[in-house]
């Protein structure tokens, strides 16, 4: 009986592991890396993905990663931002200024705030649900902000509320990659 109940238990181990893989979205199988000589970064992102590259008026740059059209990927976006730090900003008061941006948003709220590090920086990671001001959807937002020398980086995971949690692994994923080049 005990021998049974292993294999019964192994199986379904295996069934779950099968099923996994086809439900993960197409980044574990189609990676593409961006390298940004400029500010001195990397990720990677889908493969299938969209990007576009906007230099701010502030001399940064914002990234826009972004899932293909006729798909639900297509509703979730990866954003990336290299902002120039201004004297005095620091990290806690780049934080406190996203946290100021969503209370304008109606129905927000802040589910978590961790500090923390990526690549050896420090960060503070912050998880919130808004609704767009003349909406009706709800999003979910994960943003990472990093500190490192004259820059902060935003890395925002923003997706409908009930895509969030499908399509999450991409988060993972550009944050698992993330490294500062030397």
């Amino acid at each position: 009986m005990a021998r049974f109940g292993y294999r019964l238990i192994s199986a379904l181990i295996v069934l779950a592991l099968l099923l996994g893989l086809f439900t993960v979205p197409a980044l574990a199988r189609d990676i593409k890396k961006y390298v940004n000589n400029e500010f001195k970064f990397s990720t990677n992102f889908p493969g299938n993905w969209l990007s576009e590259a906007k230099k701010t008026k502030t001399g940064g740059i914002a990234l826009v990663f972004s899932g293909p059209q006729g798909t639900d990927e297509y509703y979730t976006t990866i954003n990336l931002q290299v902002v120039h730090r201004q004297p005095k900003e620091t990290l806690q008061s780049q934080a406190q200024g996203f946290a100021k941006q969503l209370a304008t948003a109606p129905k927000y709220k802040i589910f978590s705030v961790v500090e923390g590090d990526l690549s050896g920086q420090k960060a503070v990671r912050m998880v919130a649900v808004y609704q767009m001001p003349g909406g009706e959807e709800m999003f979910k937002q994960d943003q990472l902000i990093v500190e490192r020398g004259n820059y902060f980086y935003w890395i925002g995971y923003t997706a409908p509320e009930n895509l969030f949690e499908k399509y999450k692994g991409i988060m993972e994923q550009a944050v698992g990659s993330f490294q500062f080049l030397q």
